[in-house]
């Protein structure tokens, strides 16, 4: 029997020949798209129109050390008559920082400290008795380059983001973090947050006036103002909200404030609603907002981290009933709910409360002013 040996060796370079070809090819397309820079996909933002649109970040455009140098010689530090000292940022080229106003409040001449230790002398001209924002103006600075603003950025929790300015007097620091969460309202008397953005990035005293830059384009989107003290978590107030105001100081204008952001009226639906609120934050560990439903008086008797650690065994909260009436110009609130808790075994347990809230006004911000009782 003749074997033909022919046929299996010619298959057997041409499979050899075959897959040395695909290699080749395969190679060659991998250094094209890798020479092109195609690494990640940035955070999805909304456009100029409203629409959800994802941005390709390559290697060459999203460099975190260039945002940071292109714009940490825009960033000072300012120190007010009293002593009290923060950061700025230049926004314009007429010379004109933006900050908070709890930074140069009572004062009028500031002294503006450059990452060179250059010092000029500023001076306000424009600053709210409502939001926590000012602008000082320094002729020095007049046609040097300003900051990127971004005019029409909304909050998107998990987009990147990064805190400049001098905590602790620490200048030209830098931290980054993302944005946690949108959307909050408090009160620090007498200013008033509305829609702030919660943050990541660690910010300390001496930050305040600071700017939060999106990481992803290097523009401002708020100004860094507050912090719980022990946790990292930080405040910015959105640079859009404040736009109008710190562009009509700019241009000389004095605009009539309102008095407040809030204009809300007591009745006992609301009464109601807030507190369910209070409890839906318990429920999901968002002590933070649950913190900031508390009047000035209440916070002045509790730390957030007492107030924190009150809840730590709670695993759920339900509110079975409420009932309101207004009494005095207060609501009282008598809420019936259910604690799922951790008992020191280990084991869930459910417990039910009476509480009675007394629900009013303060900074025309409907808050929870004390509790009256508390009984099983």
């Amino acid at each position: 029997m003749v074997k033909h040996w022919g046929v299996p060796i010619f298959l057997t370079v041409f499979i050899l020949l075959g897959a040395i070809i695909v290699f080749f090819y395969i190679e060659n397309m991998f250094q094209q798209y890798s020479g092109n820079g195609f690494s990640r996909l940035a955070p999805i933002s909304h456009s100029e129109t409203g629409e959800v649109a994802g941005t390709i970040i390559t290697e060459s455009s999203f460099d975190l050390k260039g945002v940071i140098r292109k714009n940490k010689s825009k960033v000072v530090q300012l120190e007010g008559e009293d002593g009290n000292l923060g950061s700025g940022f230049l926004y314009n080229d007429k010379g004109d920082i933006i900050t908070n106003a709890h930074i140069v409040e009572g004062t009028q001449a500031v002294l503006v400290r450059m990452p060179g230790n250059e010092t000029y002398e500023g001076t306000v001209i424009g600053i709210s008795e409502v939001v926590d924002v000012a602008v000082v103006r320094v002729q020095e600075l007049e046609n040097m380059e300003s900051m990127s603003i971004a005019f029409e950025y909304e909050g998107e929790v998990g987009d990147g983001v990064i805190a400049m300015g001098s905590p602790r007097g620490y200048q030209n620091t830098v931290t980054t973090g993302i944005i946690s969460a949108v959307n909050r309202d408090f009160a620090l008397p007498p200013y008033q947050f509305v829609n702030a953005y919660q943050i990541s990035a660690p910010i300390a005293p001496g930050s305040s006036g600071g700017p939060l830059l999106l990481a992803a384009t290097g523009e401002v989107i708020g100004i860094n103002s507050a912090a719980y003290h022990g946790e990292v978590i930080g405040f910015s107030i959105p640079i859009k909200n404040i736009l109008s105001l710190v562009t009509a100081w700019s241009n000389g204008e004095q605009p009539e404030e309102p008095l407040s952001y809030y204009r809300v009226s007591l009745n006992e639906g609301e009464a109601s609603d807030l507190v369910y609120s209070f409890y839906d934050n318990i429920s999901n560990h968002d002590y933070v907002t649950a913190y900031s439903h508390l009047g000035s008086e209440w916070q002045s008797s509790v730390t957030y981290e007492e107030f924190r650690m009150n809840y730590q065994t709670v695993y759920t909260v339900d509110v079975i009933d409420v009932e309101a009436t207004m009494m005095d110009g207060v609501v009282n609130v008598v809420a019936e709910i259910v604690f799922l808790e951790l008992a020191n075994n280990g084991e869930l347990i459910e417990n039910t409360y009476e509480v009675n809230y007394q629900i009013g006004i303060e900074n025309d911000r409907m808050i929870i002013l004390n509790v009256v009782s508390d009984t099983l």
